[in-house]
């Protein structure tokens, strides 16, 4: 992590495009947001896109805008996050998740610093900075076809790569203090003495550390961190929560018990169907018998896209 923050001391105080590689739940868009606050353009527009969360037929408009009548909808000209990040930054959450035809634009605007709004001919200058990130081995991607090579080394002029948790378990008493006191709940440093902490080291953390920062809210308001109420997915094997009567804590209420058992139920499914579909989030869907949507939040939710997929190939969108 020290290696870490001294590239990002690097990377903040120039203006090239960077790119972010790290499993969910590490922190890509803090490690963003420390970048544009320390540097050039810290008191300048900062859009954030989503790229996985935008239906792929709007992706161009979410970019570069559109004009009235572009399409279906289309009732009104709309400013793209290109031209609203004039001057400053636009960050491409989850850019793996691009579709392909768009990508060429995407290049364009980088090359040429110009954008189109859908259903106009000219194009508008623009001046931005742009920042990426992905959970995606994009290198991988490149070689399967799904990612353009040349907008692959356009956006990753610089790689900053944010290590997992499992990786760095030393930062644990860290983190949980500053969650603590993120939470003003300082008081609560007492539910993690020296033996919880090691057996929290003993866990893998697939959900890095937002589900560490969950677990310690979570720890807060039950006033325990005992291993009785253990993260979702923690467990032998990751199967999830055990349902005997010996495993269950009266002094936990009532909803809080069901909340972490479904929770614990979900992740194992997720990880389950995940792995059946090979990661194809399209035919994990229809497998698992609901909306491809649902099943996007739902994996949203639990932080774990990758983890949960056993790195799987295949399309996962």
């Amino acid at each position: 992590m020290r290696k870490l923050f001294a590239l990002l001391e690097k990377v903040a105080a120039s203006d090239i495009n960077c790119f972010i590689y790290g499993e969910n739940g590490t922190g890509k868009e803090l490690v963003a947001t420390e970048i544009v606050q320390r540097g050039p353009r810290a008191t300048k527009p900062f859009v954030v896109v989503d790229c996985g969360a935008i239906s792929p037929n709007l992706v161009e408009s979410e970019l570069f805008g559109h004009v009235r009548g572009a399409f279906t909808g289309a009732d009104r000209d709309r400013v793209g996050a290109f031209e609203a990040a004039d001057g400053g930054t636009v960050f491409l959450d989850e850019i793996g998740e691009l579709p392909i035809g768009v990508q060429p634009k995407l290049l364009r605007a980088l090359e040429q610093r110009e954008i189109r709004r859908v259903g106009e001919t000219s194009t508008r200058k623009v001046n931005v900075r742009v920042i990426s990130a992905t959970n995606r081995d994009l290198e991988r991607e490149v070689n399967k076809g799904t990612f353009r090579e040349d907008l692959y080394f356009r956006i990753a002029v610089i790689t900053v790569r944010v290590p997992p948790l499992r990786d760095r378990p030393e930062d644990l008493p860290h983190l949980i203090r500053a969650f603590l006191g993120a939470l003003e709940a300082s008081a609560s440093e007492h539910l993690f003495p020296a033996e919880v902490i090691d057996e929290l080291s003993r866990h893998e953390w697939p959900g890095n550390v937002r589900e560490l920062r969950n677990y310690v809210e979570r720890s807060v308001v039950l006033q325990t961190a005992r291993m009785s109420v253990p993260p979702p997915s923690m467990g032998s094997g990751g199967s999830g929560p055990r349902s005997s009567s010996g495993d269950i804590d009266v002094t936990v209420p009532f909803k809080v018990a069901k909340d972490t058992l479904i929770d614990g139920f979900e992740r194992s499914y997720l990880r389950a169907i995940l792995e059946a579909a090979g990661g194809n989030m399209t035919k994990a869907a229809r497998m698992a018998g609901i909306d491809r949507m649902y099943l996007h939040r739902l994996v949203q939710k639990h932080g774990t896209r990758d983890q949960l997929a056993g790195g799987g190939g295949g399309e996962k969108t």
